[in-house]
């Protein structure tokens, strides 16, 4: 999906769509980030694909559901999620893949 190469762009990936998730995936967006995006709302994630295609609904932040996700390919993991430990249960399982 996302295959680095010398110069090229850095992806981050970003869960949780609150105001600040969002806010941030805009102006990474604007300055010409890869994204990848996760949220449970699927309304917050419909309207982050007018920003990238890989915006997708989790339920969880299971191994499975990250994998899908492609998560593991970003360089740069930020957890904007409401619960604290959704976002280090979330950072540490994107480490490990």
């Amino acid at each position: 999906m996302f295959d680095k190469k010398s110069g090229s762009k850095i992806t981050y990936g970003i869960v949780g769509l609150g105001r600040f998730g969002q806010a941030l995936a805009r102006d990474l967006a604007e300055s010409g980030a890869e994204l990848i995006v996760l949220d449970s709302s699927e309304d917050k994630v419909r309207e982050m694909r007018e920003l990238t295609e890989n915006a997708y609904v989790v339920k969880s932040l299971d191994k499975k559901t990250l994998e899908a996700s492609g998560i593991q390919n970003c360089d740069v993991f930020i957890g904007t999620a409401d619960d604290d430990e959704e976002n280090i249960l979330g950072c540490i399982m994107a480490k490990r893949l």
